[in-house]
């Protein structure tokens, strides 16, 4: 997957990742700045959140709602965290272990998107300690 994504596409994409995996909500521009502190306007956000849409990594599941990521998204943000590029909380709630750790792997690793979003929705449950629900829009 091309990594041509600017650090700031960088920052909102992850953002808007973690909270949808935090609400299970569409996640709006105005929200992402206000909730995660985003150096950056909602206009800003919303542009950029357009051409994260336009690249295939966010969807808007109707016009009126936010964005919600797609396989690619999860994708882009499972191999930075693998990597090491997102920041880990350790030593709080939602901290990374040895297990998620092995998870991710195995995600890396699956290339059949239903076995995928099967994997993903899982581990985003469990770190998230909520509900997940994955699938593809017909």
């Amino acid at each position: 997957m091309p990594q041509d994504l600017s650090e700031r596409q960088k920052s909102i994409l992850e953002a808007l990742i973690r909270e949808y995996v935090t609400t299970a909500e569409p996640v709006a521009s105005a929200e992402l700045v206000r909730k995660h502190r985003l150096p950056y306007s909602p206009a800003t956000v919303r542009a950029e959140l357009l051409a994260l849409d336009g690249d295939g990594y966010l969807t808007q599941p109707h016009t009126s709602a936010g964005r919600i990521p797609t396989d690619k998204g999860y994708r882009f943000y499972i191999n930075r965290l693998e990597r090491g590029d997102l920041p880990r909380r350790e030593g709080k709630a939602g901290a990374i272990g040895s297990r998620e750790e092995s998870a991710l792997e195995k995600l890396r690793e699956l290339e059949n998107p239903f076995e995928f979003m099967k994997q993903t929705s899982r581990l985003f449950a469990h770190l998230s300690r909520s509900f997940a629900l994955a699938g593809f829009p017909t």
